[in-house]
C-alpha cells in the first residue's frame, strides 16, 4: 500500500482493513453501500454516507487527520471525551446539511443500529429522491449553501464561523483520507477505481475553499488580506522542491519548511522573540535586505499565533496580493469584529500601496491587536520622503510609521543556521545537500548586498542545481539568449523564436520583480510587439510552459492567481543581466544603427503598457475571460500604469545597475503610460528624478524635477510645488551651486509655512543648514540645524532627528569643536542603527571618521571611513563612497603613504566628476596635484593640472572659468621651461592690468625665482628681469615691512645692460630716476597699436603701475 500524505500519522493497515471490512460488509448487506458486479460504487454520495455511518462507528478505522490541531485538544480538555466522540460530533454537524431524517438515522447507525438508516437510504438512494441526495452531498462538498456562515455555526453549535469552518474541513479530511481509500481498495479489491473520485473531490474542494474565503469581507479580500483559517492550509504540497525557489507560503511554513533563525536578544529564536513582544501588545517592523527571510519570519509568527489557543484572529497580507491597501476602514472594522487578541501581518509595509496599515494602527490604538510588518531596508530608507503634508490621514500614517519599533533581521547566517536550513530542505524534499555549511558560510560573506537566506537557497540542489545565486541567474540568462555552453546550459529552448523567447523571459522577470505577478494574460500582451496572431500566442504559451521548473517554479497552490513564480530579487538580477548586456553592446548598436534601436526592456515595457488600452484588454479577454488581473486593471487603468512605472523605477533605486535600461535623457527614455493624467505624470517624473539623483546624474535629475515643478504649478498643487523646489535645491547643492540651492530651499520653506506643514518645515530647515555649512556660514548652519532638530523631536521624527544631529556634528567639526562633533555623530549613528537607516548610518560613520582624522587618530578614522565606504558601495551611494575615499586619501597623505593617497584621491575624483559634484571634484584635483608635488612627481602634477583645467573648462552648468585659469596658472608654475615662463609672465601682467595684485604677485614671484635656473643670455631672460622690475614697483607702492621684497635690493640684482620688455624698461627708468619721459597715456596708446597680446598686456600693466607710482 502506498504511503499516505506526510501530515497523516501512520495506522495499522491490517487492523483497519479488518475493522472496515466488517463495517462495509454490514452496509452492503443492508443495501446501503451498493455493488455492481461485486465492485463497490465509488461516488461522493456513498463516500459521505459511508463516512457518516460506517467509518465514524469504528474508532480504529482512521486516525484523526489533524492530531496536533488545537480544536481536538480543546474539545478533549473541555468535554473529557475522546477522539471518537469528536468524530461523532463531526458527523452530527455534517448531517445537518443532509435531507431530513438522514442525520438522525446516520447517528443511530454510528451507534450500532443501522435499520433506520437502511430505510432512509432505500428511500433516497434507491428511490426517486436519489438526485436530491446527490445534490445535497455535492452542495456539502462544495460549501454551496445559502447563508453558509450561519448554517455552519448552527450545524456545529458554535458562534465562531471559523471554528465551524475548521470542523467542516476536519470532516472532509476524514472522508478523503487516503488510508480510507486504500483500505477500501484492499478489502473490496477495487484498486484504481478511486482515481476519478479523487479528481472530483479535488474540484469540489477548490470550490469549497472559494466559498469559505467568501466569508471574509470582500473589501478586505480585494485588498489582499486573508483571514488565517483552516481553509488556508487545506491542500497537499505536491512539489516540495519548488517552494525553495518560488518562496514559502503559510502552508509551507506551518508544515515545517522554515528553519529557525537565531534571535538578536539572548538565546531565543527570531520568531520566539517577536511572538513574545506581540503577545505583550507591542508592534514590530521587521527590516532587512531583499532575500533575507523577512516574509518567512512573518509567516512563521502568524502560524504560531494561529496555533496558539490563547491568541485570536490573524489577518495576513502577502506582498503584491490584491489591489493597493490605501484605506484602513475595512481592516479596522474586521479587527473590531474579531475575538481575542488579533494579529495583523503585512509584508512590504514601507511602500505607498500598503500605507493604510499605519492609519489602521493609529485608529486601533487601545484595541486588542498587534501589528507585525516587514519591509526591505531600501524601502524603509525612502518611505515618507519630504513632501507629504502632515495633516489628517497623512499625519496619522507618518506618526504611526515613525513610532513602530524596528526589528533588524540579522544579515549574517551562522553555520548552525545554515545547517538547520539544509536539514529542513532534506527533511521536506528527501534530497541530500552536498555542500558543507562551513564552506557555504564563507561564500555567503562575499555575497554583497543580497539577503543571505535567498543566497543560501541557491546552494540547495533544486532540480539538480546548487551552484549559487549569481551563477544561477547568469547561466539561465545565457540559456535564454542562446549563449550558454556546457554545464551552463539549462535546457534547450533554441527551438523557439530567439526574439520572442527573450521577450517572454524578460517580461516574466519584469512582472515578478515589480510585484505585479507572473500572470499569463499579461505576458500575452507581447502580441502588441509580435502580432495578434494565434501562432504567436501558441508559442508564448509553449515558451512559458518550457520556463516552468527552472526559470519560474510552481506555487503549488491550486487557488493561486499565478501558477508559477520566483523570488523578486532573482528576477531583479535577471534584469540586471539584461542591463549589463545592453551596456556592453550599446556602442556596437550605435555604430550599426546610428540612432540606436529601442532596447528589449523598452519594447517589453511598451507592450505591457498596451494593457492599459481598452482594445488590448478586450482582445486578451478573448483568451482569459475570467481574468481577475484584467478586471483590476479595467477598474483603474491609470493607477495600474502608475504603479507599474513607479515599481520599475523603484527597481532602479534598489539596484542602480539597472538604470542604463531606462536610457534617461535620450529619445528612447523609459516612457510614461499614455493614459496618465498630469498629476500622475508628475509623480512618475519625480520618481525618475529620484533615480537620477540617487546615482548622481544631477543634470538629468534637474530635468525631471523641473518638469514636475511646472506641472505642479500648472495644477495649483502648492504641496507638490514645495516638494519639487526642495528636490531642485538638493540637486543644486549636490553640484555646489549654493546660491541656487538656498533660493530653492527658501521658496520651499515659505510654502511649507503657508501650509502649516511643520514636518516639511523641519526637513527644509535641515537642508538650509547643509547649504550654509557648505558655504562656510557655520553660525547660520548651526541655527538652522537646531531649529530643525527641535521640530523633529517635537514630532517624534527619529530619522529626521538623526539627520539634524549629523548636520550639527559637521558644523562642530568645521569649527574645531571635536568633542561635540563626535557626540553628535555618535547620537546620529545610534539612531540610524536603531531605525535600520543604512544611508544615515553610512553618513554617521563617515562623520566619525572625519572627526578622528582631524584629531590625528588615524587608526579609528580609517576604521570608520572603511565601514562607511563599504556600506556606501552596497547602497550605490556614490557621493558617500567618494567622500570616504577622499578622507582615506588624506589620511594616507598625512602618513606619507603617497601611492595609496593618490589612488584613493583618483577614485574619489572620478566618482565626483561622474555624479556632477563640481566643488568636490575640484578639491580632489587640488589634492592630487599637492600629493604629486610632495612625491616630487612634477610630471604627474602637471598632468593633473591640465586635466583639472580642461575639465573645469568643459563644465557648463556653473561658471568654472576662473577655476580653469587657476589650474592653468598652477600648471605653468610647475612647468620650469622657457615656454611656460613666457606664458607665466603673460598671465602675471594680465593680473597686474586687471587689478588682481595678489595673483599677479604670486606669478611674478615664481618667474623671478627662476633667474638662477635660466642664465642671463637665454631667450627668457627679458621676462624674468621684467618680473623683478614689477616686483620692485609693488615693493615701492606697498612700502610695508611685511612685503617680502625691497625695491632697491631687487633693482641692484639687475644689470643695467640686461634686456627687458618695453614695459619693464619704462618701469625701471621710473623706479631708478624717479621719473620717465613716457607717460601712462602714451603707453596705453602704444599698446593699442600692438598686434601681439603679450606686448599689449606688458604695456598696459606698466601703464597701470606708472599711474599708481605717480599718484603716490
Amino acid at each position: 500500500m502506498a504511503p499516505g500524505p506526510d501530515w497523516l500519522p501512520a495506522i495499522d493497515a491490517e487492523a483497519a482493513a479488518d475493522a472496515i471490512g466488517d463495517g462495509i460488509q454490514t452496509l452492503v448487506d443492508s443495501g446501503i453501500l451498493q455493488t455492481t458486479a461485486g465492485v463497490a460504487t465509488a461516488d461522493p454520495t456513498v463516500l459521505v454516507g459511508g463516512a457518516v455511518v460506517g467509518t465514524l462507528a469504528k474508532t480504529e478505522l482512521v486516525e484523526y487527520s489533524r492530531i496536533a490541531d488545537r480544536r481536538l485538544t480543546q474539545y478533549i480538555e473541555e468535554t473529557n471525551e475522546d477522539e471518537h466522540a469528536y468524530r461523532v460530533k463531526l458527523a452530527k454537524g455534517i448531517s445537518h446539511f443532509l435531507p431530513e431524517g438522514f442525520g438522525d438515522a446516520a447517528i443511530d447507525a454510528a451507534r450500532g443500529s443501522p435499520e433506520d438508516l437502511r430505510e432512509v437510504i432505500e428511500e433516497y438512494y434507491a428511490g426517486e429522491k436519489h438526485d436530491e441526495l446527490d445534490n445535497a452531498v455535492q452542495r456539502i462538498l462544495k460549501g454551496d449553501i445559502e447563508n453558509l456562515g450561519a448554517e455552519l455555526c448552527e450545524a456545529f453549535d458554535t458562534d465562531d464561523v471559523y471554528e465551524a469552518q475548521a470542523l467542516f474541513l476536519d470532516f472532509r479530511d476524514l472522508i478523503e483520507s487516503r488510508q480510507v481509500q486504500e483500505t477500501l481498495e484492499t478489502v473490496l479489491d477495487i484498486e484504481g477505481r478511486f482515481a476519478d473520485l479523487e479528481e472530483e473531490l479535488g474540484e469540489t474542494r477548490k470550490e469549497l475553499r472559494a466559498n469559505f474565503r467568501a466569508l471574509v469581507r470582500r473589501d478586505l479580500r480585494d485588498e489582499g488580506f486573508v483571514y488565517v483559517a483552516p481553509v488556508e492550509f487545506d491542500r497537499e504540497i505536491t512539489d516540495s522542491e519548488a517552494a525553495w525557489r518560488a518562496g514559502f507560503d503559510l502552508t509551507h511554513v506551518r508544515r515545517g519548511f522554515a528553519a529557525p533563525r537565531a534571535g538578536i536578544h539572548g538565546h531565543r529564536t527570531v520568531r520566539e522573540e517577536l511572538l513574545s513582544t506581540l503577545r505583550d501588545g507591542d508592534d514590530r517592523l521587521i527590516v532587512g535586505p531583499a532575500g533575507s527571510g523577512k516574509s518567512t519570519v512573518c509567516k512563521s509568527v502568524a502560524c504560531l499565533w494561529y496555533d496558539d489557543p490563547d491568541t485570536g484572529t490573524v489577518f495576513y497580507r502577502e506582498s503584491g496580493k490584491g489591489r493597493p491597501f490605501t484605506s484602513s476602514g475595512s481592516l479596522v472594522e474586521a479587527v473590531r469584529e474579531s475575538d481575542g487578541h488579533t494579529l495583523v501581518a503585512v509584508e512590504d509595509a514601507a511602500r505607498d500601496e500598503t500605507e493604510a496599515v499605519y492609519e489602521a494602527m493609529a485608529d486601533l490604538r487601545g484595541d486588542r491587536v498587534s501589528f507585525l510588518l516587514d519591509a526591505r531596508r531600501s524601502d524603509v530608507e525612502r518611505f515618507g520622503e519630504p513632501g507629504q503634508l502632515e495633516t489628517g490621514a497623512q499625519k496619522k500614517i507618518a506618526e504611526a510609521y515613525r513610532d513602530i519599533p524596528r526589528y533588524s533581521l540579522g544579515e549574517g547566517l551562522s553555520e548552525a543556521e545554515i545547517r538547520a536550513v539544509f536539514n529542513r530542505f532534506e527533511a521536506t524534499t528527501g534530497r541530500e545537500v552536498g555542500a558543507p555549511p562551513d564552506r557555504i558560510h564563507n561564500e555567503l560573506q562575499q555575497g554583497g548586498d543580497f539577503g543571505q537566506m535567498l543566497f543560501l537557497s541557491y546552494y540547495l540542489p533544486v532540480g539538480g542545481s546548487g551552484g549559487g545565486l549569481l551563477q544561477d541567474v547568469t547561466n539561465k540568462y545565457r540559456t535564454i539568449t542562446g549563449t550558454a555552453d556546457g554545464r551552463e546550459h539549462w535546457t534547450d529552448v533554441t527551438g523557439f523564436d530567439a526574439d520572442l523567447r527573450q521577450d517572454v523571459a524578460l517580461t516574466t522577470a519584469l512582472l515578478v520583480a515589480t510585484g505585479v505577478g507572473n500572470h499569463d494574460e499579461l505576458a500575452h500582451a507581447l502580441c502588441e510587439k509580435h502580432g495578434r496572431d494565434g501562432a504567436v500566442h501558441d508559442e508564448i504559451m509553449e515558451i512559458r510552459t518550457a520556463l516552468e521548473g527552472w526559470f519560474v517554479y510552481s506555487t503549488d497552490d491550486p487557488d493561486a492567481e499565478v501558477p508559477a513564480t520566483t523570488h523578486k530579487l532573482w528576477a531583479m538580477l535577471y534584469l540586471q543581466q539584461e542591463a549589463e548586456a545592453f551596456v556592453k553592446n550599446q556602442e556596437q548598436r550605435e555604430r550599426e544603427f546610428g540612432t540606436p534601436d529601442p532596447n528589449r526592456f523598452h519594447t517589453c515595457l511598451t507592450a505591457l503598457y498596451a494593457v492599459l488600452d481598452d482594445s488590448c484588454r478586450e482582445y486578451l479577454r478573448g483568451g482569459y475571460p475570467d481574468s481577475t488581473v484584467l478586471e483590476r486593471i479595467e477598474d483603474d487603468p491609470a493607477a495600474f500604469g502608475e504603479r507599474l512605472a513607479v515599481e520599475i523605477l523603484d527597481l532602479g533605486r534598489d539596484r542602480p545597475a539597472l538604470t542604463p535600461l531606462f536610457e534617461f535623457g535620450t529619445d528612447l527614455e523609459m516612457p510614461v503610460p499614455s493614459n496618465c493624467d498630469r498629476d500622475t505624470v508628475s509623480r512618475i517624473e519625480t520618481q525618475k528624478g529620484h533615480v537620477c539623483l540617487d546615482r548622481g546624474a544631477y543634470d538629468q535629475a534637474r530635468v525631471h524635477y523641473r518638469r514636475t515643478l511646472d506641472i505642479k504649478r500648472e495644477l495649483g498643487d502648492r504641496q507638490g510645488e514645495a516638494k519639487s523646489l526642495n528636490n531642485l535645491g538638493i540637486v543644486a547643492q549636490s553640484q555646489g551651486d549654493y546660491h541656487d540651492a538656498h533660493e530653492y530651499f527658501q521658496q520651499s520653506l515659505n510654502i511649507k509655512r503657508e501650509l502649516g506643514d511643520r514636518q516639511g518645515k523641519g526637513k527644509i530647515l535641515n537642508n538650509l543648514g547643509n547649504v550654509a555649512n557648505d558655504r562656510g556660514d557655520y553660525d547660520d548652519a548651526r541655527e538652522y540645524f537646531q531649529r530643525s532638530l527641535s521640530i523633529k523631536r517635537e514630532l517624534g521624527d527619529r530619522q529626521g532627528e538623526a539627520k539634524s544631529l549629523t548636520g550639527l556634528g559637521t558644523v562642530a567639526l568645521n569649527q574645531g569643536d571635536y568633542d561635540d562633533a563626535r557626540e553628535y555623530h555618535q547620537q546620529s549613528l545610534g539612531l540610524t542603527r536603531e531605525l535600520g537607516d543604512r544611508h544615515g548610518k553610512a553618513t554617521s560613520l563617515i562623520g566619525l571618521g572625519t572627526v578622528a582624522q582631524s584629531q590625528g587618530d588615524y587608526d579609528n578614522a580609517r576604521k570608520y571611513l572603511q565601514q562607511g565606504l563599504d556600506l556606501a558601495r552596497k547602497l550605490g551611494d556614490q557621493q558617500g563612497e567618494a567622500t570616504s575615499l577622499v578622507n582615506l586619501g588624506l589620511i594616507a597623505r598625512n602618513q606619507g603613504d603617497y601611492d595609496d593617497a593618490r589612488e584613493y584621491l583618483r577614485r574619489a575624483n572620478e566618482q565626483f566628476r561622474e555624479i556632477g559634484s563640481f566643488r568636490n571634484a575640484l578639491t580632489t584635483f587640488e589634492n592630487l596635484v599637492d600629493v604629486c608635488e610632495e612625491m616630487d612627481d612634477t610630471e604627474a602634477a602637471i598632468e593633473w593640472c591640465e586635466r583639472a583645467r580642461d575639465w573645469a573648462g568643459s563644465v557648463d552648468r556653473i561658471d568654472l572659468s576662473d577655476t580653469a585659469a587657476k589650474f592653468g596658472r598652477r600648471r605653468l608654475r610647475l612647468d620650469v621651461s622657457e615656454e611656460a615662463t613666457w606664458e607665466l609672465y603673460l598671465n602675471g601682467v594680465y593680473h597686474v592690468y586687471s587689478g588682481d595684485d595678489e595673483a599677479a604677485f604670486r606669478l611674478l614671484e615664481e618667474i623671478w625665482d627662476r633667474r638662477e635656473t635660466f642664465g642671463a643670455d637665454t631667450d627668457v631672460s627679458p621676462v624674468i628681469v621684467s618680473a623683478g622690475v614689477v616686483l620692485a614697483a609693488y615693493a615701492r607702492l606697498f612700502d610695508d615691512e611685511a612685503f617680502p621684497y625691497d625695491a632697491g635690493e631687487v633693482l641692484d640684482t639687475i644689470d643695467e645692460d640686461q634686456e627687458r620688455t618695453f614695459g619693464g624698461k619704462v618701469l625701471s627708468e621710473r623706479l631708478a630716476e624717479g621719473e620717465t619721459e613716457t607717460t601712462p597715456d602714451e603707453l596705453e596708446a602704444t599698446a593699442d597699436e600692438q598686434d601681439s597680446e603679450f606686448a599689449q598686456l606688458d604695456l598696459l600693466a606698466a601703464a597701470r603701475l606708472l599711474k599708481s607710482l605717480d599718484a603716490e
